[in-house]
Protein backbone atom coordinates (compact mmCIF):
# COMPACT_ATOMS: atom_id res chain seq x y z
CA UNK A 1 0.00 0.00 0.00
CA UNK A 2 2.80 2.43 0.86
CA UNK A 3 6.45 2.82 1.77
CA UNK A 4 6.57 4.48 5.17
CA UNK A 5 9.96 5.78 6.19
CA UNK A 6 11.32 5.30 9.71
CA UNK A 7 12.34 8.29 11.80
CA UNK A 8 16.04 7.63 11.24
CA UNK A 9 17.05 8.10 14.88
CA UNK A 10 19.81 5.52 14.37
CA UNK A 11 21.02 6.77 10.99
CA UNK A 12 19.59 6.78 7.47
CA UNK A 13 15.78 6.26 7.44
CA UNK A 14 14.58 2.93 6.03
CA UNK A 15 11.43 2.46 3.96
CA UNK A 16 9.05 0.04 5.66
CA UNK A 17 6.83 -1.69 3.09
CA UNK A 18 3.33 -1.76 4.59
CA UNK A 19 0.60 -3.70 2.82
CA UNK A 20 -3.09 -2.92 2.72
CA UNK A 21 -3.45 -5.91 5.06
CA UNK A 22 -0.98 -4.44 7.56
CA UNK A 23 -2.87 -1.13 7.76
CA UNK A 24 -6.35 -2.65 7.86
CA UNK A 25 -5.26 -5.17 10.50
CA UNK A 26 -3.94 -2.44 12.78
CA UNK A 27 -7.13 -0.38 12.40
CA UNK A 28 -9.23 -3.46 13.26
CA UNK A 29 -6.96 -4.26 16.21
CA UNK A 30 -7.39 -0.73 17.56
CA UNK A 31 -11.14 -0.91 16.95
CA UNK A 32 -11.45 -4.15 18.90
CA UNK A 33 -9.35 -2.69 21.73
CA UNK A 34 -11.54 0.43 22.01
CA UNK A 35 -14.97 -1.06 21.24
CA UNK A 36 -16.33 -0.72 24.78
CA UNK A 37 -14.92 2.75 25.49
CA UNK A 38 -15.55 4.80 22.34
CA UNK A 39 -18.88 5.33 20.58
CA UNK A 40 -19.00 5.09 16.79
CA UNK A 41 -20.18 8.29 15.14
CA UNK A 42 -20.04 10.39 18.32
CA UNK A 43 -16.36 11.10 18.97
CA UNK A 44 -14.15 14.06 17.99
CA UNK A 45 -10.45 13.29 17.60
CA UNK A 46 -7.88 16.07 17.88
CA UNK A 47 -5.22 15.62 15.17
CA UNK A 48 -2.03 17.42 16.18
CA UNK A 49 0.20 14.70 14.70
CA UNK A 50 1.54 15.00 11.15
CA UNK A 51 -0.47 12.67 8.94
CA UNK A 52 2.69 11.76 7.01
CA UNK A 53 3.88 9.99 10.19
CA UNK A 54 2.60 6.44 10.73
CA UNK A 55 1.17 7.30 14.17
CA UNK A 56 -0.87 10.17 12.74
CA UNK A 57 -1.81 8.24 9.60
CA UNK A 58 -3.22 5.22 11.43
CA UNK A 59 -4.43 6.65 14.75
CA UNK A 60 -5.79 9.98 13.54
CA UNK A 61 -6.83 9.34 9.95
CA UNK A 62 -7.59 5.66 9.33
CA UNK A 63 -8.88 4.84 12.81
CA UNK A 64 -11.11 7.94 12.90
CA UNK A 65 -12.62 6.91 9.55
CA UNK A 66 -13.36 3.44 10.92
CA UNK A 67 -14.86 4.95 14.07
CA UNK A 68 -16.88 7.51 12.12
CA UNK A 69 -15.39 10.27 14.22
CA UNK A 70 -15.02 13.95 13.49
CA UNK A 71 -11.34 14.78 12.97
CA UNK A 72 -10.23 18.20 14.19
CA UNK A 73 -7.19 18.87 12.00
CA UNK A 74 -4.54 21.19 13.44
CA UNK A 75 -2.13 22.47 10.80
CA UNK A 76 0.85 23.26 13.03
CA UNK A 77 1.36 21.30 16.25
CA UNK A 78 4.15 23.70 17.23
CA UNK A 79 1.72 26.63 17.43
CA UNK A 80 0.41 25.87 20.94
CA UNK A 81 -1.60 29.09 21.24
CA UNK A 82 -3.47 28.25 18.04
CA UNK A 83 -4.16 24.74 19.32
CA UNK A 84 -5.64 26.09 22.57
CA UNK A 85 -7.80 28.50 20.57
CA UNK A 86 -9.12 25.67 18.36
CA UNK A 87 -9.84 23.47 21.39
CA UNK A 88 -11.76 26.29 23.05
CA UNK A 89 -14.12 26.45 20.06
CA UNK A 90 -14.83 22.74 19.63
CA UNK A 91 -15.76 20.02 22.17
CA UNK A 92 -13.29 17.13 21.85
CA UNK A 93 -13.27 13.61 23.26
CA UNK A 94 -9.96 12.09 22.08
CA UNK A 95 -6.52 13.70 22.00
CA UNK A 96 -3.67 11.73 20.42
CA UNK A 97 -0.09 12.94 20.65
CA UNK A 98 3.48 12.47 21.82
CA UNK A 99 4.84 13.35 25.25
CA UNK A 100 6.29 16.64 24.02
CA UNK A 101 2.82 17.82 22.92
CA UNK A 102 1.27 17.11 26.32
CA UNK A 103 4.17 18.82 28.07
CA UNK A 104 3.97 21.96 25.92
CA UNK A 105 0.18 22.24 26.14
CA UNK A 106 0.36 22.18 29.92
CA UNK A 107 2.66 25.19 29.74
CA UNK A 108 0.49 27.12 27.27
CA UNK A 109 -1.61 29.99 28.55
CA UNK A 110 -5.32 29.23 28.63
CA UNK A 111 -5.00 25.43 28.36
CA UNK A 112 -5.95 24.83 31.98
CA UNK A 113 -9.18 26.81 31.49
CA UNK A 114 -10.47 24.66 28.61
CA UNK A 115 -13.62 22.54 28.93
CA UNK A 116 -12.47 18.94 29.41
CA UNK A 117 -15.90 17.56 30.25
CA UNK A 118 -16.12 15.67 26.92
CA UNK A 119 -12.55 14.30 27.03
CA UNK A 120 -12.54 10.50 27.27
CA UNK A 121 -9.06 9.53 26.08
CA UNK A 122 -5.58 11.06 26.05
CA UNK A 123 -3.45 8.63 24.04
CA UNK A 124 0.34 8.96 23.95
CA UNK A 125 2.86 7.15 21.76
CA UNK A 126 6.14 7.70 19.95
CA UNK A 127 8.18 8.18 23.11
CA UNK A 128 7.88 7.51 26.84
CA UNK A 129 5.84 9.97 28.88
CA UNK A 130 7.63 11.44 31.87
CA UNK A 131 5.90 10.67 35.17
CA UNK A 132 5.61 14.36 36.10
CA UNK A 133 3.92 15.18 32.77
CA UNK A 134 1.42 12.36 33.30
CA UNK A 135 0.69 13.60 36.83
CA UNK A 136 0.17 17.23 35.78
CA UNK A 137 -1.96 16.24 32.78
CA UNK A 138 -4.29 14.16 34.93
CA UNK A 139 -4.63 16.97 37.47
CA UNK A 140 -5.49 19.57 34.82
CA UNK A 141 -7.76 17.52 32.54
CA UNK A 142 -9.14 14.91 34.93
CA UNK A 143 -8.14 12.19 32.44
CA UNK A 144 -4.98 10.02 32.69
CA UNK A 145 -2.54 9.64 29.82
CA UNK A 146 -2.85 6.18 28.25
CA UNK A 147 0.44 5.05 26.73
CA UNK A 148 0.81 2.75 23.75
CA UNK A 149 3.82 1.36 21.89
CA UNK A 150 4.47 0.82 18.23
CA UNK A 151 6.87 1.30 15.36
CA UNK A 152 6.76 2.34 11.73
CA UNK A 153 7.43 -1.30 10.88
CA UNK A 154 4.27 -2.44 12.68
CA UNK A 155 1.79 0.01 11.14
CA UNK A 156 2.33 1.09 14.06
CA UNK A 157 0.49 -0.19 17.18
CA UNK A 158 1.81 -3.24 19.05
CA UNK A 159 0.71 -2.72 22.64
CA UNK A 160 -1.64 -0.39 24.49
CA UNK A 161 -2.84 0.18 28.01
CA UNK A 162 -6.58 -0.32 28.60
CA UNK A 163 -8.40 2.82 27.46
CA UNK A 164 -10.35 2.92 30.73
CA UNK A 165 -7.12 3.18 32.73
CA UNK A 166 -7.78 5.06 35.97
CA UNK A 167 -4.19 6.10 36.66
CA UNK A 168 -0.94 6.39 34.70
CA UNK A 169 1.10 3.23 35.29
CA UNK A 170 4.40 3.73 33.42
CA UNK A 171 3.88 0.67 31.20
CA UNK A 172 3.46 0.46 27.44
CA UNK A 173 0.45 -1.78 27.97
CA UNK A 174 -0.62 -5.23 26.76
CA UNK A 175 -0.36 -6.77 23.28
CA UNK A 176 -3.20 -5.82 20.94
CA UNK A 177 -5.52 -8.56 19.63
CA UNK A 178 -3.80 -11.08 17.29
CA UNK A 179 -0.39 -9.76 18.40
CA UNK A 180 2.28 -11.99 19.93
CA UNK A 181 5.09 -10.60 22.09
CA UNK A 182 8.30 -12.33 23.09
CA UNK A 183 11.30 -11.09 25.10
CA UNK A 184 14.53 -12.67 23.80
CA UNK A 185 18.23 -12.59 24.59
CA UNK A 186 20.75 -11.63 21.91
CA UNK A 187 20.86 -15.24 20.67
CA UNK A 188 17.10 -15.31 20.21
CA UNK A 189 16.27 -17.45 23.25
CA UNK A 190 13.03 -16.58 25.09
CA UNK A 191 13.44 -14.99 28.52
CA UNK A 192 11.22 -15.37 31.57
CA UNK A 193 9.04 -12.64 33.10
CA UNK A 194 10.93 -9.77 34.70
CA UNK A 195 14.13 -10.25 32.68
CA UNK A 196 15.11 -7.51 30.19
CA UNK A 197 15.74 -8.50 26.59
CA UNK A 198 14.93 -7.58 23.01
CA UNK A 199 11.25 -7.18 22.21
CA UNK A 200 10.10 -9.42 19.34
CA UNK A 201 6.69 -8.98 17.70
CA UNK A 202 4.57 -11.21 15.47
CA UNK A 203 1.20 -10.27 14.05
CA UNK A 204 -0.73 -9.20 10.95
CA UNK A 205 0.50 -5.59 11.31
CA UNK A 206 4.20 -6.51 10.84
CA UNK A 207 5.63 -5.04 7.63
CA UNK A 208 6.57 -6.99 4.50
CA UNK A 209 10.16 -5.79 4.82
CA UNK A 210 12.39 -2.81 4.06
CA UNK A 211 12.36 -1.30 0.58
CA UNK A 212 15.47 -2.39 -1.36
CA UNK A 213 17.16 -3.67 1.81
CA UNK A 214 17.22 -7.43 1.45
CA UNK A 215 19.96 -7.88 4.05
CA UNK A 216 18.04 -5.83 6.60
CA UNK A 217 14.91 -7.88 5.91
CA UNK A 218 16.58 -11.13 6.87
CA UNK A 219 17.83 -9.58 10.11
CA UNK A 220 14.57 -7.83 11.02
CA UNK A 221 11.87 -10.43 10.22
CA UNK A 222 12.72 -14.12 10.48
CA UNK A 223 11.17 -17.06 8.63
CA UNK A 224 8.56 -17.51 11.36
CA UNK A 225 7.36 -13.93 11.00
CA UNK A 226 8.95 -12.54 14.16
CA UNK A 227 10.09 -8.91 13.91
CA UNK A 228 13.07 -7.87 16.01
CA UNK A 229 12.31 -4.35 17.22
CA UNK A 230 15.76 -3.44 18.54
CA UNK A 231 14.10 -2.26 21.77
CA UNK A 232 14.95 -3.64 25.19
CA UNK A 233 11.87 -4.35 27.27
CA UNK A 234 10.60 -6.34 30.24
CA UNK A 235 7.39 -8.33 30.36
CA UNK A 236 5.82 -8.41 33.80
CA UNK A 237 3.96 -11.47 35.08
CA UNK A 238 0.73 -9.57 34.43
CA UNK A 239 1.66 -9.37 30.73
CA UNK A 240 2.28 -5.62 30.78
CA UNK A 241 5.32 -4.40 28.87
CA UNK A 242 7.85 -1.88 30.18
CA UNK A 243 10.18 -0.32 27.64
CA UNK A 244 13.76 0.23 28.76
CA UNK A 245 16.13 1.21 25.96
CA UNK A 246 17.26 0.81 22.37
CA UNK A 247 19.81 -2.04 22.15
CA UNK A 248 22.41 0.10 20.39
CA UNK A 249 22.16 2.76 23.13
CA UNK A 250 23.13 0.39 25.96
CA UNK A 251 26.43 1.30 27.64
CA UNK A 252 28.77 -1.50 28.78
CA UNK A 253 30.82 -0.37 31.78
CA UNK A 254 33.32 -3.08 32.80
CA UNK A 255 30.79 -5.74 31.82
CA UNK A 256 27.88 -4.07 33.62
CA UNK A 257 24.88 -3.01 31.54
CA UNK A 258 23.84 0.64 31.87
CA UNK A 259 20.66 2.06 30.36
CA UNK A 260 21.07 5.76 29.42
CA UNK A 261 17.34 6.43 29.88
CA UNK A 262 17.63 5.38 33.54
CA UNK A 263 20.45 7.87 34.08
CA UNK A 264 18.49 10.61 32.34
CA UNK A 265 15.40 9.98 34.48
CA UNK A 266 17.48 10.43 37.64
CA UNK A 267 19.35 13.53 36.46
CA UNK A 268 16.12 15.24 35.35
CA UNK A 269 15.04 15.26 39.00
CA UNK A 270 17.82 17.71 39.86
CA UNK A 271 16.27 21.17 40.22
CA UNK A 272 18.90 22.87 38.03
CA UNK A 273 18.46 20.53 35.03
CA UNK A 274 16.22 21.59 32.13
CA UNK A 275 17.11 18.72 29.77
CA UNK A 276 19.64 15.91 29.59
CA UNK A 277 21.00 13.24 27.26
CA UNK A 278 23.31 10.33 28.13
CA UNK A 279 25.54 8.23 25.89
CA UNK A 280 28.44 5.82 26.18
CA UNK A 281 31.94 6.95 25.24
CA UNK A 282 35.15 4.89 24.92
CA UNK A 283 37.13 4.47 28.13
CA UNK A 284 40.56 2.82 28.45
CA UNK A 285 39.86 1.38 31.87
CA UNK A 286 36.20 0.26 31.70
CA UNK A 287 35.68 -0.12 27.94
CA UNK A 288 32.89 2.46 28.02
CA UNK A 289 31.83 5.23 30.38
CA UNK A 290 28.70 7.34 30.72
CA UNK A 291 28.80 10.89 29.40
CA UNK A 292 26.08 13.43 30.19
CA UNK A 293 25.02 16.39 28.08
CA UNK A 294 23.06 18.81 30.24
CA UNK A 295 20.98 21.91 29.61
CA UNK A 296 20.91 24.00 32.78
CA UNK A 297 17.85 25.90 33.98
CA UNK A 298 19.75 28.57 35.87
CA UNK A 299 23.10 28.60 34.09
CA UNK A 300 24.92 27.26 37.16
CA UNK A 301 26.89 24.60 35.22
CA UNK A 302 28.14 23.06 38.46
CA UNK A 303 29.60 19.68 37.48
CA UNK A 304 30.66 18.74 41.02
CA UNK A 305 27.19 19.36 42.43
CA UNK A 306 25.53 17.31 39.68
CA UNK A 307 28.06 14.49 40.06
CA UNK A 308 27.46 14.37 43.82
CA UNK A 309 23.72 14.15 43.13
CA UNK A 310 24.28 11.20 40.76
CA UNK A 311 26.54 9.40 43.27
CA UNK A 312 23.80 9.64 45.89
CA UNK A 313 21.18 8.19 43.54
CA UNK A 314 23.05 5.71 41.32
CA UNK A 315 25.40 2.75 41.60
CA UNK A 316 29.05 3.66 41.02
CA UNK A 317 29.27 2.08 37.57
CA UNK A 318 26.19 4.01 36.42
CA UNK A 319 27.51 7.42 37.47
CA UNK A 320 28.64 9.69 34.63
CA UNK A 321 32.37 10.06 34.18
CA UNK A 322 31.98 13.09 31.91
CA UNK A 323 29.52 15.99 32.06
CA UNK A 324 29.22 18.63 29.35
CA UNK A 325 26.83 21.57 29.55
CA UNK A 326 25.21 22.54 26.26
CA UNK A 327 22.59 25.01 25.02
CA UNK A 328 20.22 22.35 23.67
CA UNK A 329 19.76 18.59 23.39
CA UNK A 330 19.16 17.40 19.80
CA UNK A 331 15.65 16.01 19.46
CA UNK A 332 13.15 15.22 16.74
CA UNK A 333 9.95 17.25 16.47
CA UNK A 334 8.27 14.45 18.40
CA UNK A 335 10.69 15.07 21.28
CA UNK A 336 12.62 11.83 20.79
CA UNK A 337 16.29 12.15 21.72
CA UNK A 338 18.81 11.90 18.86
CA UNK A 339 21.69 10.09 20.54
CA UNK A 340 23.60 9.75 17.28
CA UNK A 341 23.96 13.54 17.23
CA UNK A 342 25.32 13.48 20.78
CA UNK A 343 27.80 10.80 19.72
CA UNK A 344 29.00 13.07 16.89
CA UNK A 345 29.54 15.90 19.37
CA UNK A 346 31.40 13.56 21.72
CA UNK A 347 33.68 12.39 18.87
CA UNK A 348 34.49 15.98 17.85
CA UNK A 349 35.39 16.86 21.44
CA UNK A 350 37.75 13.94 22.01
Amino acid sequence: ALIQYTSGTEGVPKGAMLSHGNLLANVLQASAWSSTDLVAGEETIVSALPLCHIFGLTANLLFSLKLGAKNLLLADARDRESIVKSLSEQPFSILVGVSALFFELLRTKGFGQLDFSHLKLSLAGGMEVHKSVARDWSQVTGVPIVECYGMTETAPAVTSNPLNLLKYNGYMGLPLPSTEISIRDLRGNPLSHGRPGELWVRGPQVMLGYWQKSGNNRAAVNAEGWFRTGDVAVMMESGFIKLIERIRDIVNVSGFIVYPSEIEAVVKKHPSVEDVGAIGVPDKRSGEAVKLFVVSKDGSNDQEQLLAFCKAKLSAYKCPKHIEFVERIPRQKSGRLLRRELRKVACRNV
